[in-house]
């Protein structure tokens, strides 16, 4: 082989292997670790004790509302996910059957309505821990992330109108 031949040879495996290396390097160094869901958990508990400016004692009462609540609908998300699969499965057979596939949803809708009865319970028992100032914080936090911008934006336009009008009725 001819030295030019070699020289290109080398310089390909030398380029990958400093690709391999830097991604190899990226993953497993510099790339930010995912934080476990108790990290992300304790985040949001301190996030929202901070906004609504909970005591320890209502913080710690709402964990233990949390915790309790997720305990209960564990076996329910389990059930969805299960399925859920089983949805993907009867895809996936040569020879489909719509009624067993609808049946299945049928039965994901009636579960999930289930844990949303059991969140809303919750969000309620939320109220009986707050004052009525951090009850009306944190309903505008769940709607906000409930139903996103569209809330926002149509609670702003609620708010403009009721200021116009109330300037309206001032100028009288």
């Amino acid at each position: 082989m001819s030295k030019k031949i070699l020289s290109w040879l080398l310089i390909i495996s030398l380029v990958i292997n400093i690709s391999t290396i830097g991604t190899f390097s990226y993953y497993q160094w510099l790339k930010p670790e995912k934080k476990n869901r108790s990290e992300r958990y304790r985040r949001h508990r301190e996030s929202l004790q901070k906004k609504l400016g909970l005591t320890d004692e209502q913080s710690e009462k709402m964990a233990k509302l949390r915790k309790n609540l997720f305990e209960e609908i564990k076996p329910l998300i389990n059930e969805v996910k299960k399925n859920r699969s089983e949805v993907i499965e009867l895809i996936k057979q040569d020879s489909i059957s719509i009624e067993q596939i609808n049946g299945k949803i049928d039965r994901i809708n009636d579960i999930e309505k289930k844990i949303h009865k059991k969140a809303t319970a919750n969000l309620v028992n939320y109220r009986t821990i707050l004052t009525e100032e951090q009850r009306n914080k944190f309903i505008e936090m769940v709607a906000g992330r409930m139903f996103g911008s569209d809330y926002r934006k149509s609670r702003h336009s609620r708010s403009q109108k009721q200021k116009s009008n109330s300037e309206i009725k001032n100028n009288k």
